[in-house]
C-alpha cells in the first residue's frame, strides 16, 4: 500500500546572526559605509537533518519534543508553508 505522506531526506537549515539590527536608518547606513567594519558572523542551524518519515492511509501520528526540535519546521516543510533547504 503507499503512503498517505513520505518523506525523504528531509533538511532544513537557518542562518542565524547574518545582520545586526539597527536602531535607526542613519546607523545602519554608517555601518554600511565604514571601511573598517568586521565581517559579521553567522552561525547555521539545521532545524532538521536528513528526515525520514512515510506514514500509512488512516494512521494517526503525533510529534512530540522539546521546544526547538524541529515539530513545528517539519509541519511547515510538509503543508509547503516553507521550502526545505
Amino acid at each position: 500500500m503507499q503512503p498517505a505522506i513520505s518523506i525523504d531526506n528531509v533538511s532544513k537549515r537557518f542562518v542565524l546572526g547574518s545582520g545586526v539590527p539597527n536602531a535607526q536608518l542613519r546607523e545602519a547606513l554608517q555601518r554600511l559605509f565604514r571601511r573598517d567594519r568586521e565581517p559579521e558572523e553567522a552561525t547555521t542551524l539545521w532545524a532538521l537533518r536528513d528526515i525520514n518519515i512515510h506514514i500509512a492511509p488512516g494512521e494517526v501520528v503525533g510529534f512530540v519534543g522539546r521546544n526547538g526540535a524541529g515539530k513545528s519546521t517539519l509541519l511547515k516543510v510538509v503543508s509547503k508553508i516553507t521550502y526545505p533547504t
